[in-house]
């Protein structure tokens, strides 16, 4: 297919030879068009027996309608069927490319021609990513997996906030699934989870999908991934499988994947409140342990420089002084308030008045 020209140069073209009557050479050189587009453009014309009077007031819509016909519609722009319903009926047995593009021009006349029809579904395919459909069976696959967001908790003594792993398990194909919190992700703790995984369900399936981490792979591989030894005894124990995952593919483990979702949202989240009044509490108590450890020195100090003052006569004061300081160690803390009991102030009230003495 040739290519078209701007219909500026040829109205020039027609208005130096049809009007002007100049030769082809010098409409040619005065253009600046080759021969072969000048006897071209001409023949157009000729053959539909027009002269200059007729072309001179045509627009250049008129004038490129005249010259290459109407203008051919893109197949962009017309009615294009639905790929995603077209690549569902394919699947179809009997359904083919043909069956679907008659159905296509039965709804759309002036639609897309068979070999367009074709050829858009392709770029559509090519444009999809490669997926593989996975089908679970009952009783055949266990996925596990830890939750990103790890949950935590605070020590009750201390006060000090504490990170723990969520293990999450779920089966295949009913999706029950299981989560339980661990101390790490430490071999020790990822087999205890998979034992009280199988208490929960109730049985052993075929195959564990694990992902890549060290507890279960020590050698992360596509092909031949080495699994841990004890990891590897714990399913001969059980009469299991191992199936690591492939290394960063977790459409391999969507099933664990959505399920640690679904144990974040629903474990974490509610938790969220309860894990800020836990933090509160805590917070007291060690203001009151620090507190308290502060008057047993204070008290310490105040019993050294009674004795250096007294000597030997000191003796009662210092036991009496210390005697108040173990009562007050010994108290417990209010897990209401976090703070300490009306007999912890008695006793501080008696201290204070040893210290005016």
């Amino acid at each position: 297919m040739r290519e078209r020209i701007r219909m500026r140069k040829s109205r020039e073209i027609l208005r130096h030879i049809l009007d002007m009557k100049l030769p082809y050479l010098v409409a040619e050189q005065s253009v600046g068009a080759s021969h072969g587009l000048v006897c071209r453009t001409l023949a157009k014309v000729r053959e539909r027996g027009m002269t200059w009077p007729d072309i001179a007031p045509l627009s250049e819509e008129e004038l490129e309608r005249l010259l290459y016909g109407p203008p051919k519609v893109s197949a962009s722009s017309l009615p294009l069927p639905d790929w995603a319903l077209v690549d569902a009926e394919l699947r179809r047995p009997g359904v083919t490319l043909l069956l679907l593009h008659e159905e296509y021009k039965q709804s759309h006349p002036n639609g897309l021609s068979y070999s367009q029809f074709c050829e858009q579904y392709r770029r559509f395919r090519s444009s999809r990513p490669l997926l593989q459909r996975q089908e679970y069976v009952a009783g055949d696959k266990m996925l596990v997996d830890y939750s990103g967001k790890r949950p935590h908790y605070f020590d009750p003594a201390t006060g000090q906030r504490i990170d723990c792993e969520l293990f999450v398990a779920v089966l295949g194909a009913s999706n029950l699934t299981f989560a339980h919190a661990s101390a790490t992700q430490r071999r020790e703790d990822f087999l205890r989870s998979h034992m009280r995984a199988v208490e929960y369900f109730g049985g052993v399936t075929r195959l564990w999908i694990p992902d890549n981490l060290k507890s279960a792979v020590t050698r992360a591989c596509r092909y031949e991934p080495t699994v841990q030894r004890d990891y590897q005894e714990l399913a001969e124990h059980y009469g299991a499988a191992i199936l690591p995952t492939r290394p960063y593919k977790p459409r391999d483990k969507a099933k664990v994947e959505v399920a640690v979702q679904i144990a974040q949202r629903w474990i974490l989240a509610r938790l969220r409140n309860v894990c800020r009044v836990t933090a509160a509490l805590s917070s007291a108590r060690g203001i009151y342990h620090a507190a308290r450890a502060q008057l047993q020195a204070l008290l310490g100090t105040l019993a050294a420089r009674e004795t250096l003052r007294s000597g030997a006569t000191g003796g009662g004061l210092r036991e009496s002084v210390w005697r108040r300081c173990a009562l007050i160690s010994e108290r417990e803390v209010d897990p209401r308030t976090g703070a300490g009991s009306t007999s912890d102030r008695e006793t501080a009230e008696s201290a204070k008045g040893v210290h005016r003495a």
